[in-house]
């Protein structure tokens, strides 16, 4: 992590403008797990079982009727 400025600043513009925008604005959360498989789901170790057990649009669904 103790590189030198510029050769950071070297590595940084040899990305293209999009990856540097999803580095700099990465998509919320909920938007990356709601566009990942059921078996995606099933081996991220951050969703609670819950979760899993329900297909997103049946939770979201019940989300919304109890607001």
């Amino acid at each position: 992590m103790n590189q030198p400025k510029n050769h950071r600043e070297d590595m940084a513009s040899q990305l293209s403008p999009e990856v540097l925008d999803m580095i700099k604005h990465p998509p919320k959360m909920d938007d990356v797990i709601r566009g990942q498989s059921p078996a995606e789901r099933r081996g991220n170790q951050a969703l609670v079982p819950e979760m899993l057990e329900q297909p997103i649009d049946e939770t979201l669904e019940e989300d919304i009727k109890e607001h």
